[in-house]
């Protein structure tokens, strides 16, 4: 257990990324706290962006040496209603994570296209977005 004392504020005890407030504290602390913690997490999902891409990159050179399609419409669809399941369970909007899942395969199919020297066709975000034919199974769009 660690004892902070922060201006204007009485005490923040945190122990194991759990905090206690007591009262007194003034909410400009609070706020920094949390804040300090939302940032942590930020330079995580960058850095987490970061690997997916170089593994993504990694598909595109064993696609190139097989001769393999870059654009894989039924991956896309079952990546994105993955994401769309994690977020029903998580109790987060199936919207948002779906929006983020067209977000990472918008960007991992302009990197294979570059790796593969292929050209993206205005299908292919078209289609990331619609979810090929007909959207995730819950009917969740973007």
């Amino acid at each position: 257990m660690r004892h902070l004392t922060l201006p204007s504020a009485r005490l923040i005890l945190v122990r194991r990324r759990r905090i206690r407030w007591f009262e007194g504290t003034f909410p400009v602390a609070k706020l920094n706290v949390l804040r300090a913690q939302i940032d942590s997490l930020d330079r995580k999902l960058a850095e987490i962006i970061a690997e997916r891409l170089g593994l993504c990159a990694q598909v595109a050179h064993v696609k190139l040496a097989e001769g393999i399609s870059m654009m894989q419409p039924d991956r896309v669809t079952a990546v994105r209603e993955a994401y769309a399941g994690r977020a029903r369970e998580l109790g987060v909007s199936p919207d948002l994570l779906v929006q983020v899942a067209v977000l990472l395969i918008d960007e991992a199919c302009r990197l294979e296209a570059g790796i593969m020297g292929t050209s993206i066709g205005p299908h292919t975000s078209e289609h990331t977005r619609a979810g090929g034919a007909g959207g995730v199974a819950d009917g969740t769009r973007v």
